[in-house]
């Protein structure tokens, strides 16, 4: 997993294409951004969530974004 440092939200010449949306997101070691699609409003909303945390990592073997669980009492 790699941490997240930058994020941005892009989209193509036809918004109203769901495949058209997508969080660009930039880690601590890859200078080259990953494109996660995103396939409906909800799907931004919870990676935008996810994203405005503090600590945020991308998942490169499945493809997902992980924000570490800390442990109760923390």
């Amino acid at each position: 997993m790699e941490k997240v440092v930058d994020y941005s939200l892009e989209w193509d010449i036809n918004p109203n294409r769901p495949d058209s949306w997508r969080i660009v997101i930039t880690t601590a070691k890859h200078d080259t951004p990953f494109k996660l699609p995103i396939n409906s409003p909800e799907e931004f909303l919870a990676a935008a969530y996810m994203l405005s945390k503090s600590s945020v990592y991308y998942d490169l073997n499945t493809g997902l974004l992980v924000v570490p669980q800390r442990p109760a009492g923390t």
